[in-house]
């Protein structure tokens, strides 16, 4: 029997729940990393499930820096939002 699982999509506030389990990151405020601003403003308009923003933060776990380039560079593209 096949069953679907609706998994909502990723709000900033789950990103940053994610960025501090997977990075350290604090999620006390969002000016934690100079990218949380361009982060806040591109998951705004997104349709990106939690699933999509924890593999792009394992990709690079010990570089903070990597792994947020990573998702911003994502985000802008138009496949990373199809899946």
């Amino acid at each position: 029997m096949k069953m679907t699982i609706y998994m909502g999509h990723c709000c900033f506030e789950g990103f940053k729940t994610l960025a501090s389990n997977y990075l350290g990151l604090s999620h006390e405020n969002d000016g934690s990393h100079r990218l949380y601003p361009d982060i806040k403003r591109l998951i705004g308009g997104q349709a990106v499930t939690s699933g999509q923003v924890e593999e792009e933060l394992m990709k690079s776990q010990d570089v903070i820096n990597v792994a947020l380039d990573g998702l911003v560079r994502d985000f802008g593209d138009e496949e990373f939002n199809i899946k």
